[in-house]
C-alpha cells in the first residue's frame, strides 16, 4: 500500500508542473499540436493516476472489514469474561453503540494515518522545495504562521479533548435510547408507554444537541484560526509571485505551477492540522476502549472440574454497592437431593443462584465445589461441563432451534425427538426438521413463551450436568408439562444436585425435597 500511495502522489504533483508548461509552451508557440500534446499526457496521467486510487481504494476497504472485525471480536471476548455486575450497569445496546463508534474511529485513523500521511507528506515536502527554489522568503512565512497556529491550537487543546469525550458518551446513550424504540414494541404497544420512552430519548437529544452545539463551536474557532493563517500565507505568495512575474523573474506558467503547488501546501497542513483533531478524538475513543479493557474480570482459576458431587457456601456477604443483599449464609448441597429455596421476591434466591453458579464473584465467605474453592476452579470451562441452568425467561440465541438444543454436538438424536413429543413441540406425523429449522429471534418471535421454556428444559435434559439450576421454570408451562417436568427431575435427581426457585405451590406438591426459606437476605 506504501508503495502504491508514492506513486499516487508522484502523479498529482506531476500534474501542476505538465500544466505550467503547457501554458507557457502555448504562449511561446501557439499551435494545435501543443494543446493535442498536451491533452494526450493528461488523459494518460490521469488514467495512471485512477488505476493508483483505485487500488488504493480496494487495499482501503480490506484493512478496514478486516481490523474492524478482529479489534470488535477482542473486546467482545473481554466483555464475555467481564464482571457480570459491571456489564449490568450500562444496557446492551450502549456497550454495542459505544464499542462500534470507538473502534471505528480508531482503525480509520490508523489507515487514513498510514495512507494521507504519505501522501500529504510527498506533498508538503515537494512543493515546499518548489516554493523555496522560487523565493526562500516564502518558506520564512510560512513557518512563522505555522508556529502561531499551534499555539493558538495548543490552548485549546485540553478543552476540546473533554467536549470530545462527552460528545461520544452522549451519542452511545442517544442511540441506545434510540434502539428501546424498536426494543420495548410490544411493551409500548401493551402499556401504551411510547410518550413516557419517548420522552427518555427526547432528554438525551437534547444533551446531545447542547453537547455537540458546544463542540461546533469550539471547532468554528480553531476553523476561523486556520482559515485566518492561511489567508494571510495566500497574500503574500501572490504579492511576492506577482512583483516576480512584472519584474519578468518569473513566467506566467510558472506562476500557475507556484499557485497550484501552494494549494497543495495547504491541503496538506489541513490534514495534518485535522490529523491532531482527530487523534484527540480517537485518543478519547482508545481511552474508552482501554475502560473496557480494564473492566474487573471473572477469578482465573485453573482447576477443571468434569463432575460436581458437593456445593458449600459458607458465610456468604454479598451486596450491590453498599446495600447488603446476602448476609452471612451458609448451606451444604449434594448430589442426590432436591433443594427449593423459597421467600419473598427481592429475598434474594435469584442472587444466590447467581452466587453459586459463580456469576458474581465479589462476595465475602467461601463457596466450594468437591471442597475445592470456587477462585481456584476455571469457572467458564466448569460451568460448561457441570452446570445446566433453567431460568424464567428462556436463555435462547438468535438461531435455529436445532442450534439452541445442539449446544453438544452429542446429544442423543432419538432421546431428543422423544423429549420434542413428550413436550408436545411436533407430533409424530411432523417432520422434526421442520421445528428445528424454525428461527429465533431475540426481538420478533412468533414463538410462544412456553415453547421457548420448553426448549430450554430440553436443552438441558440432553446436556444431563450434574448440577440443574431451575429459576421459575414453570411459569410459561401448561400443566401437562409441569407434571412431566416434575417426573423427570425426580427420576434424575439421584445423579444430579438439582436446584429449584418457584412459586409455583401446585408444582411443589407432592415433590420430594429440601426446602430453604430465604427471609431478611439470610437463610
Amino acid at each position: 500500500m506504501t508503495i502504491i500511495c508514492i506513486c499516487s502522489s508522484v502523479i498529482g504533483l506531476l500534474i501542476p508542473i505538465i500544466s505550467g508548461t503547457f501554458i507557457n509552451n502555448l504562449i511561446i508557440n501557439p499551435s494545435m499540436e501543443v494543446i493535442i500534446n498536451f491533452c494526450k499526457i493528461m488523459i494518460i496521467a490521469s488514467i495512471i493516476d485512477f488505476i493508483f486510487k483505485y487500488l488504493i481504494s480496494i487495499l482501503h476497504i480490506k484493512i478496514q472489514v478486516s481490523a474492524s472485525f478482529f479489534l470488535n471480536f477482542k473486546i467482545l471476548k473481554k466483555l464475555q469474561h467481564a464482571n457480570l455486575l459491571k456489564l449490568q450497569e450500562h444496557e446492551s445496546s450502549y456497550f454495542n453503540q459505544r464499542i462500534n463508534n470507538d473502534v471505528n474511529a480508531i482503525i480509520m485513523y490508523i489507515i487514513n494515518l498510514i495512507k494521507d500521511v504519505i501522501i500529504n507528506s510527498i506533498a508538503l515536502i515537494f512543493s515546499m522545495l518548489f516554493l523555496i527554489n522560487i523565493d526562500y522568503r516564502i518558506s520564512l512565512i510560512f513557518i512563522l504562521v505555522i508556529l502561531f497556529y499551534i499555539i493558538f491550537y495548543k490552548f485549546l487543546r485540553k478543552r476540546i479533548q473533554v467536549i470530545k469525550n462527552k460528545v461520544l458518551e452522549n451519542r452511545a446513550k442517544y442511540y441506545a435510547r434510540l434502539q428501546d424504540q424498536i426494543l420495548y414494541a410490544k411493551f409500548i404497544k401493551i402499556y401504551n408507554f411510547g410518550n413516557r420512552l419517548a420522552s427518555y430519548l427526547k432528554k438525551e437529544y437534547e444533551n446531545l444537541k447542547r453537547i455537540l452545539i458546544i463542540d461546533q463551536k469550539y471547532t468554528y474557532f480553531l476553523s476561523f484560526g486556520e482559515q485566518s493563517a492561511m489567508l494571510v500565507i495566500q497574500l503574500i505568495i501572490y504579492i511576492i509571485g506577482g512583483l516576480k512575474v512584472l519584474s519578468g523573474d518569473l513566467s506566467i506558467g510558472m506562476f500557475t505551477v507556484v499557485s497550484q503547488y501552494f494549494y497543495k501546501i495547504i491541503s496538506s497542513i489541513k490534514f495534518f492540522s485535522s490529523l491532531y483533531q482527530q487523534y484527540l478524538s480517537t485518543f478519547v475513543s482508545y481511552s474508552r476502549l482501554i475502560e473496557i479493557e480494564n473492566l474487573e474480570t471473572d477469578s482465573k482459576g485453573e482447576i477443571v472440574l468434569d463432575d460436581i458431587e458437593s456445593i458449600e457456601m459458607k458465610n456468604i456477604s454479598f451486596g450491590y454497592e453498599n446495600e447488603k443483599v446476602i448476609k452471612n449464609f451458609s448451606l451444604l448441597m449434594n448430589k442426590g437431593e432436591i433443594y427449593v429455596f423459597l421467600g419473598e421476591n427481592g429475598s434474594g434466591k435469584t442472587t444466590l443462584i447467581n452466587l453459586l453458579i459463580g456469576l458474581y464473584t465479589n462476595y465475602t465467605g467461601e463457596i466450594k465445589y468437591n471442597s475445592i474453592n470456587q477462585d481456584k476452579i476455571n469457572l467458564y470451562k466448569t460451568r460448561e461441563r457441570c452446570f445446566g441452568v433453567i431460568s424464567q425467561a428462556p436463555l435462547l440465541f438468535n438461531g435455529t432451534v436445532k442450534d439452541n438444543l445442539m449446544i453438544d454436538k452429542d446429544i442423543s438424536w432419538a432421546n431428543l425427538e422423544q423429549y420434542l413429543l413428550k413436550f408436545n413441540l411436533i407430533t409424530k406425523e411432523e417432520n422434526i426438521n421442520n421445528f428445528l429449522d424454525k428461527n429465533i429471534n431475540e426481538l420478533t418471535t412468533r414463538m410462544s413463551g412456553g415453547e421457548g421454556q420448553k426448549i430450554n428444559i430440553i436443552r438441558e435434559l440432553l446436556r444431563n450436568r450434574s448440577i440443574l439450576v431451575l429459576d421459575e421454570p414453570t411459569s410459561s408451562l401448561d400443566y401437562a408439562s409441569k407434571e412431566l417436568l416434575k417426573k423427570m427431575i425426580t427420576r434424575i435427581k439421584d445423579d444430579h444436585i438439582i436446584i429449584l426457585i418457584s412459586h409455583d405451590r401446585e408444582f411443589l406438591e407432592g415433590l420430594q425435597s429440601k426446602k430453604i426459606y430465604v427471609k431478611n437476605r439470610s437463610i
